[in-house]
């Protein structure tokens, strides 16, 4: 799932817990309740964290906007329009995703597994937005470069974008398969 730099929020989420959360987790059947709970805080925790990465870019990319009408350089502004907006729409389905519901009487079950499985996908949109921001910061200085040079590097930038949503469109379909059940 991870690679040897990344941080796994859940183990955080598990060494912090207060001691009314440690109290809650020696009450019979209150266990699971309290360690989806925990997992959900977990994931919640990392979209932020996937939603900080994303707005970086988009300040880069806003920025790359301002210095392009700076120096009269239009021909991008068209596609830094689009990647911005996608980015943006991208950020908020991200941050902003249902994470299920884990009362006593949940009218959908949703065991840890599944839990998991949503976190590892979300983990997944980390890497993803430091790949992208890594690539829109090779753009040091917009408007000494060529429009073709600058061109190629946005699509590139896009490519990565489509491919988070991608990603994103199968983790709802993870989550349809765990409603399904």
């Amino acid at each position: 799932m991870q690679n040897g730099d990344s941080h796994d929020i859940r183990n955080d989420v598990e060494d912090n817990r207060s001691i009314l959360k440690k109290i809650q987790f020696l009450v019979p059947g209150f266990s699971g309740y309290r360690q989806k709970e925990d997992i959900r805080i977990a994931d919640q925790l990392l979209r932020s964290q996937v939603s900080g990465i994303f707005h970086n870019c988009i300040d880069i990319m806003l920025n790359m906007r301002q210095s392009l009408s700076q120096c009269f350089k239009m021909s991008n502004f068209m596609g830094l329009a689009d990647l911005i907006s996608i980015l943006q729409s991208t950020d908020g389905d991200i941050l902003h995703a249902e994470q299920g519901y884990s009362g006593f009487a949940a009218p959908i079950k949703i065991n840890e597994s599944n839990l998991d499985r949503i976190y590892d996908f979300d983990f997944s949109f980390i890497n993803s937005g430091q790949e992208i921001g890594n690539l829109l910061e090779t753009i040091t200085d917009p408007c000494s470069m060529d429009d073709q040079e600058l061109s190629s590097l946005l699509a590139k930038s896009k490519s990565l974008v489509l491919q988070c949503r991608e990603s994103w469109s199968h983790r709802l379909e993870e989550i349809e398969k765990i409603r399904v059940k």
